[in-house]
This record gives C-alpha cells, structure tokens and sequence, in this order.
C-alpha cells in the first residue's frame, strides 16, 4: 500500500510507525524536484548513437583457440561437415567453475545462429549439438553396436561435439589418429592456466556478452563490478538479445498509425527481419517526428533483377536490414546483401545482436570496406544504438606460419607441463631390478626376436600378479612402451553392460582392434573381476557367457601373435581354463618391495618434486641421497618382516608428499600468513621421510602376503 500510494505522489505515515490496521495515519502529499537549470542542461533527447568495438583478441581466442584458426572456425560454423571441439581444461582453469560451461553455452548459441545463417528453417532441430566428456572420444574410437547414438559423437552433417578433457590426463592414446579420420574439422582450445590470464580471460567473455545483451562497453563497467558469473551473463545476454527483437515488434502497430506504411513488410521476410525493421523505424522517427522514411524502395537496377532497399531515409540514405538467416554462405552475404545494394548514398546495415557471437569479424570488416559513407548498426539497450567499429578480417586472420615453426612447436613442451601421452619404459621403473630383468628376458627379448622363434608355441597372455598398489598396471604400460606398440589400458566396466549379451559384445570389439593391426596390445585391469572362475556358486550365466567369448577370442589372437597383457590381486579368483598353459604364457609376480626397491622407490619419487620445483624459481628444494636412506630403511622394514606386512609402491609415494607438503607449509609459515613469501626454501631430511613412513599404513596385510606367496610358488615354481 505505501508504494502504492507513493506512486500516487502521497505518503502514509501513522501516529506509533505502526503497521496495524486500526493504527491511526494521515497522508501527506509529497513534494517532486522542480526542474533547474542544470536539468535543462541535459540533452533531452532519449536516443543516442555509440560507436562500440569487438574485444581483442575475441572471446574464442580468449578461451585458448589458436589465433590463426578463428577465422577457420567461423566459416566451419556455416558448412554441413560435423565439428568436434575439444576444451583442454587444466585443474586450474577447471576450479574456475565457469569456463567449461560458459565455453559450452558461447559454441552452442554461436553454432545455432551460424547454422541459421545458411540454412533455411526456421526451426533449430537441423543444427545438432553434443556435449560430453572425453569418454565419448573414447567411444569413437571403439564403436560398439549396443551403445545407442545419445552416448557417440555426431559425425551427421551441421552437427558440432563439444568435448572437454583434463588437460595431459584424458585424451586417448590414439587421440592422432581420432583426429586424422574425423569426417569435418578439429579445433583444440586450451586456456591459459595463471590466475590473472584467466581473469583477463573472462574479462573478455564479459564484454562481448555485455554488448551481445545491447550494453555498450561505456555503459557496461559500472555493470561487471558485480562480479556475475560469465555463465549467468550469458543467459541474460541471450535474454537481452531476444527483448530487443520483442520490443520492435510491439512497434508495428505504432508504425502503421504514424506513418501508414504500404510496403512495410517484404514478401519473404521472417520476424526477425520485420522486428529489426520496425525497431531501426521507431528509433529513426523518434530522433526526427518530421522525418521521411519509405520502406521496401525499388532501386530498379541490377543484373540479377530489380533489387530493394528496406528503409529510405531522407538526408540519411539507405538502411540494408539483415536478419542474419538463410543468407549465407559470406561471401554471397557480403556481395548480394552488402555490396550490391550500395547506391550513391550513405548506406547502413543493421543485424541483430548474435551476430556478433559468430560473424563479430566479418561484420567489423564490412564497415571497414563500406567506408566513411557506411556504417554497421545493433540495436541496443535505452533506446541507444550501437555503431560497430571497423577492423579488416586481415587482422584476425595472420599469415601462415613457417613449416618449421609448426613442426617445432611439436616437439617442445610448455614449461611445467608434462607430455600428454606418457610413454613408459622399464627404465623408468624404479625399483624391482630383479622383477625388470625377468620381463626383459621372458616377454621384451622373446616378441623383438620373434622370427628367430617362427614355429614355436608362443602364448599371447601376460599375467601380473600380487598385492594392490605394488605397481602392476604400470609395468604392463611398460612393455608397451619398450615394444613401442598401440595400447588399450581397459577396466572391469569396458568389458561390461547393463543387459544380458552386452559383455560378450564389448569383449569381441575389444579383441576385433587388437586382431585388426600389427603392433598392438591389450592391457586388462582387475582382470579378476572379468574372468572369475566359472564353478563359483550363484555366477549368473551371462557372466559364464562372457568368461566363454573371453576364452575364444584369447584362442583366435594367440594364431595371429598379439599381445594381451592382465593384472590381477587374486589369481586364484581366475577361471582355470583362462590360466592353462596355451593363453598365459608368462606368470610375473609383482611383490611388495623390498629395502633396496623401497629406497630407489623414496628416491624416484624425492628426485621428481626436486625436478619440478627448478621449474619455480621462487622454490629451492634439498633432498636427501639414497645412500643416507638405506641404512635407515633396514630397522623398519625388518619390523615389517616379523609382523608379515609390507609397504606397497603407493605407501612411499604418499610418505613423501607428506613429507614435502609439510616441510613447504612451514617454510611459508604455517600457513598464517595470506602473502607467499618471495622465496620458499625447504631441506627434506632423510630421517623425516622414514619416520614419515614408519608412521604410516602398511596396505600389505599378512593374509594377503602369505597368499601371494602361495601363488608366487604355484606359478613361478619358487
């Protein structure tokens, strides 16, 4: 009620501010500022002209695309071939939260409106868009039949995959060769990772969102101080944009009661079109009541037929109206709708606010290329237009690189980043010299001299086995590393399905790549959990089923001299035909390590933190030899012995990050102090990193080491 009133210019007050029914009050009219001479300063004209600029770089090179590809993508945006885009996204970037989705949202909103441009629906079901994860790269690169199109990447024509992977982590081993066979073309973007360039970064998105939704840089400053998440602005620039059109279609009416124009409206003219239009009309007669404007004018010249201009000015030329939709491709666009609608007037095209998402660039080079006599116009918030400022497309479009500057760029790796494929040798193991030695002379010199053996029974399995967190799976990486062969790292869960017969299935496709081509490997992980021994009471039989398709297609690659590599925790879990002589022909045990393993292990692992801190000049780090560590391992690892446990390969790893986050956290004060001291200097101690371990789990146990032994002496005979 008292904003009610208030609007009516009187204000309720009450005898104790009592917000009571019965409460006594009395209404007092209230008193409106009187115009002074300083408010007949101001311009009391409500529309105005700004001119506006695109954010350099664009808001796609400010989410990592490579200068030299913007224009690529772009025109990529307008053609039939299927996009695959792919977010490298570093653990940095993604604690953000607002970089992923908000490059998800610009690509999708900027896909659709390119895809408009050149195709003549009206409706957005032809453009297709996907959005996942890097487990859909994986798809693609092993197809599988039971898997419906809703979980596979769209290869059909106008359709864009939006991908987003952790950076160095989730990009498939083969991802070259994903990218060599895609039907359209790839584009990779990958944001920076610093603080301050991902603020820049968004900075960026920020501005052309703001002059998406109609607000010129000037007037959007004071706005970003609040801080909205760049995601929230896009929908409210998509909103905005969307108002904007609304409101000039509430101007037609308006239009025929004050002008009574005839030719309004053109013959094939889309809403779109016809907002823009009676939006640019209201905005012109507001500026001028007495001004002369004529829609839909013959210019009755052309080779291809008489051509129109949608709005003559008087004193102001023509104004070219240009949805955006079912124009392309640019080139045509630029000729047709631009260019050869010029007359010996000024000329000016106006375009809605999205088009500043996908063809930003070529709009700044039209008015570049229209002249001191043209001008491109988007309508903006408060009655104000927006005049784009010209840029020539050169400029976003540099020259070609040299070949050898690209062909260097592969080779050398930012500073700090590891490579994104790891390739692991037996070298790089620390630790095990007995168990390195074993696979060199049963698996690695075997394979490398198979034709010296042509005509002797070789089987295709190599088993690991033994306690969890001892390092199987990355010795099975290994010798694909020292065979250099393709691999394919598999889980329990890519061996599966939700429905009966999807097991059998998966497990045919898996085998069907390895049988395709030379120079290929399977590594399966928990292999237990796939090939468990089929007399367990209550196994259902699809499991059976997939034991028994597992056995065959072992039989079929054994003829062809594949590899199959498998880990397990428990190879008496296993089926027994899975482990007779003819499928595994190497049993590797993969104990707990031993003192000497255990120091190579500590020092592997001490020596990999001293590398990376050189990286940081801030950070100087000392670490102990593993000489001074020997000595000290012995006591712990003799207590170890007489209470049958053990330390696993993951124990150490965890016993020195403990040690070096604690050293680095008191160096820097505890963590009390908000600013980091300029430089950090810790010295790691050879006895803090025992007792470190000392103190730590044993995640051996002893019934599992008693049953490892058990094994070890089944198999491997000692």
């Amino acid at each position: 009620m008292r904003k009610q009133l208030a609007r009516a210019g009187l204000k309720i007050d009450t005898e104790d501010d009592s917000e009571q029914r019965d409460a006594r009050f009395w209404l007092t009219l209230l008193e409106f500022p009187k115009p002074d001479e300083k408010e007949s300063e101001v311009d009391p004209e409500p529309t105005r002209l700004k001119q506006v600029s695109l954010p350099s770089p664009s808001w796609t090179q400010a989410l990592g695309l490579a200068p030299h590809r913007e224009i690529a993508l772009l025109r990529a945006m307008t053609e039939r071939d299927p996009l695959l885009c792919i977010l490298h996204l570093s653990d940095a970037a993604a604690d953000t939260g607002w970089l992923r989705p908000t490059w998800e949202a610009l690509m999708s909103w900027a896909f659709r409106a390119a895809q408009r441009f050149v195709w003549r629906s009206s409706t957005d079901e032809n453009a297709t868009v996907r959005i996942g994860s890097s487990a859909l790269l994986q798809t693609y690169l092993s197809p599988t039949s039971i898997d419906d199109s809703s979980s596979q990447l769209q290869t059909t024509p106008r359709s864009i995959n939006l991908i987003t992977v952790r950076r160095d982590s989730e990009l498939p081993n083969d991802f070259e060769r994903l990218k060599a066979n895609w039907p359209g073309a790839v584009f990779e973007f990958d944001p920076p990772e610093r603080a301050s360039e991902l603020e820049a970064c968004r900075t960026l998105v920020e501005r052309v969102l703001y002059l998406v939704g109609g607000m010129p840089q000037q007037d959007a400053r004071n706005v970003s101080s609040s801080r909205m998440s760049p995601l929230r602005l896009a929908v409210w620039a998509r909103e905005s944009s969307e108002q904007l059109l609304a409101r000039g279609s509430t101007y037609v009416g308006e239009m025929f009661s004050r002008k009574s124009p005839s030719k309004l409206r053109g013959s094939t003219e889309g809403e779109t079109a016809l907002a823009l239009k009676s939006l640019l009309a209201h905005w012109l007669i507001d500026q001028d009541p007495d001004v002369k404007v004529e829609f839909e004018v013959s210019t009755g010249r052309g080779s291809e037929g008489e051509r129109r201009i949608d709005l003559v000015v008087e004193d102001q030329g023509d104004f070219e109206v240009e949805s955006m939709r079912g124009s392309g491709p640019m080139e045509h666009f630029i000729h047709q709708k631009v260019l050869a609608r010029r007359r010996d007037k000024p000329f000016t095209l106006v375009v809605p606010n999205e088009a500043l998402l996908w063809a930003g660039p070529y709009l700044a080079d039209i008015a570049i290329q229209l002249g001191e006599d043209g001008r491109v116009l988007i309508p903006g918030a408060e009655q104000v237009w927006m005049q784009l400022e010209g840029v020539r497309l050169a400029e976003s479009a540099p020259d070609v690189e040299s070949p050898e500057a690209v062909a260097t760029e592969d080779f050398v790796s930012e500073q700090g980043r590891p490579p994104s494929a790891e390739t692991l040798k037996l070298k790089d193991i620390a630790g095990y010299a007995e168990l390195r030695q074993r696979i060199e002379e049963q698996v690695i010199w075997p394979e490398r001299h198979s034709r010296w053996l042509r005509g002797l029974s070789r089987s295709p399995g190599i088993l690991f086995f033994g306690p969890p967190g001892c390092g199987k799976t990355r010795m099975a990486r290994a010798i694909a590393g020292e065979l250099d062969q393709e691999v394919r790292l598999l889980a329990p869960s890519d061996l599966r399905g939700e429905y009966i017969g999807w097991g059998q299935i998966r497990v045919r496709e898996q085998f069907n790549w390895l049988a395709e081509r030379d120079r290929r490997m399977l590594v399966i992980d928990e292999f237990d959990s796939i090939a468990r021994s089929r007399q367990v009471g209550q196994m259902h039989s699809d499991e059976k089923s997939t034991v028994n398709e597992l056995l065959v297609q072992f039989d079929r690659v054994s003829r062809l001299g594949r590899i199959v590599v498998a880990t397990t925790n428990d190879i008496d879990a296993l089926d027994g035909a899975v482990l007779r002589t003819g499928r595994f022909g190497s049993f590797v045990p993969v104990g707990p390590p031993d003192r000497d393993a255990a120091a190579d292990i500590l020092d592997f692992y001490l020596k990999r933190f001293e590398r990376v801190s050189l990286e940081q000049p801030q950070l100087q780090v000392s670490i102990p030899s593993r000489e001074s560590l020997l000595p000290l391992l012995g006591p712990v690892m003799s207590a170890n012995a007489s209470k049958s446990q053990a330390f696993s390969g993951s124990d150490l790893e965890a016993a020195v990050s403990q040690v070096a986050t604690n050293q680095v956290r008191v160096a820097m004060g505890g963590g009390r102090s908000m600013r980091a001291p300029t430089v950090v200097s810790i010295i790691i101690q050879a006895d803090a990193v025992v007792r470190a371990l000392a103190d730590g789990p044993r995640s051996i146990r002893p019934e599992a080491l008693t049953s490892f032994e058990e094994e070890k002496a089944r198999y491997c005979g000692r």
